[in-house]
């Protein structure tokens, strides 16, 4: 039984259950029973609770009763939370210049130029009123990845739509100042009616001093030590700055020669483990870092490579930081149809035929598959539709191998250079 509870100042005060009624009533908006939402969550509470251990058991409540009426209480009932963490309780919401003041003041905010004016003609357009209209599940991940927010007390220093306002002000700060408002105006408007989505650096950085804006970023790596070091060292800062990461690895294969012959080739999947620690030896502001890296349908370690993320793989020879795609084209496609052979080639021995394999010259790449398939040059061969199987099945079976058809990206691209990888 509940006798006294421990408020968000440190004081205990005398338990009084017509103040969780009033919120259970107020959360559940005639959809469902007020009341049995509050005997659910006395029962999971003990005295000497805290105010937030209140609030939390009624939301835990609607959650357990998987019905989208009683998760629409859990969202009213996160809002009530969002307000209390930010303003100090269920209040009106401070004016957007008095919020902007405090965030510029205590650097969570960049000063973004503007005036008194501005800010107040802009106010005029915020509607507090909308985090209400959020599904739960909306709210929960504005909460947990995009608000500002001390990462190590858990403190929330934003509401959604202070987080959207920000965002359109500091997207538009530069903009001429006779169509400056009206243009904050109109992407705040359509960033919380939800109409946008932004990439996740720009939601939880954009208003802030920290400018690492790009979600994604791409790299291919050549056939030498230094382009493999500069690949990782790419990986690891733009992991650094938020950014997921795409690459290829446009190396030779496992027991290739190097230096003439002096050294035999270890493969891909040591480089692999390198770009793996790179990756993920830092934590992003709201996420691990994460990179995909795209693996040729050509390459003679291709059996090995799509099964690294596997949980029967040998530990050895997994690498499951990371995520992969199999780069693959229209005559392996056809090949599959036909059950036919399919040839692995090294790039160190057909460097030519992997240049045709990233461009536009379907024609090119067939003729120049035809003679290396023709030719004394070391290969080997693997039934294309057990291959294809293959990948299907740890793609299944991780979720994480993906296919790119690698030609259709190359001939409908507004880019001259050669597209080699992308970054989910």
């Amino acid at each position: 039984m509940i006798k006294t509870v421990i408020k968000r100042d440190g004081s205990v005060v005398e338990f009084d259950p017509t103040k969780l009624n009033r919120w259970a009533e107020w959360a559940t908006n005639n959809q469902v029973s007020w009341s049995d939402v509050v005997m659910n969550a006395v029962k999971k509470l003990s005295d000497n609770c805290t105010t937030k251990d209140i609030h939390q058991a009624l939301i835990d409540t609607c959650l357990e009763k998987k019905t989208y009426e009683h998760a629409d209480v859990a969202a009213r009932l996160t809002v009530g939370e969002i307000y209390k963490e930010v303003f100090g309780g269920f209040i009106e919401p401070p004016s957007l210049s008095e919020f902007y003041s405090k965030m510029v003041s205590s650097g969570k905010w960049e000063d973004m130029g503007y005036t008194e004016d501005e800010l107040e003609e802009i106010d005029s357009f915020v509607v507090h009123n909308k985090d209400l209209t959020y599904q739960y599940s909306s709210l929960r991940q504005i909460i947990d990845k995009y608000c500002i927010k001390n990462k190590h007390t858990n403190e929330l220093f934003e509401t959604p739509q202070f987080m959207y306002v920000g965002i359109a002000l500091a997207a538009m700060q530069n903009q001429p100042s006779e169509r400056k408002v009206e243009d904050v105006i109109k992407l705040y408007t359509y960033l919380s009616d939800l109409k946008i989505n932004v990439p996740t650096p720009i939601l939880s950085g954009l208003r802030t001093k920290f400018k690492g804006y790009a979600s994604c970023c791409l790299f291919t790596t050549d056939d030498t030590a230094d382009s493999i070091e500069v690949g990782t060292h790419i990986a690891y800062k733009m992991t650094c700055q938020s950014a997921g990461i795409g690459g290829y690895l446009h190396t030779r294969s496992v027991k290739d020669p190097v230096r003439n012959g002096d050294i035999v080739h270890y493969g891909k999947i040591p480089y692999l483990r390198y770009y793996e620690s790179a990756v993920k030896s830092t934590k992003q502001a709201v996420r691990g870092g994460s990179a995909t890296i795209h693996v040729n349908i050509l390459d003679p370690e291709i059996e090995d490579l799509i099964r690294l993320k596997h949980p029967t793989t040998p530990t050895q020879k997994q690498i499951r930081g990371l995520d992969y795609s199999v780069s693959m084209n229209k005559l392996f496609v056809s090949k599959v149809a036909k059950n036919e052979q399919w040839m692995l080639i090294s790039n160190y021995y057909a460097p030519d035929l992997y240049e045709k394999f990233y461009s536009n010259d379907y024609e090119g790449f067939v003729e120049l598959y035809n003679k290396y398939d023709n030719s004394n040059v070391p290969k080997k061969y693997i039934n294309a539709r057990e291959l294809a199987i293959d990948i299907q099945k740890m793609w299944r079976e991780t979720g994480r191998v993906y296919k790119t058809f690698i030609d259709e990206i190359n001939n409908h691209t507004p880019f001259k250079e050669p597209i080699y990888s992308s970054n989910l």
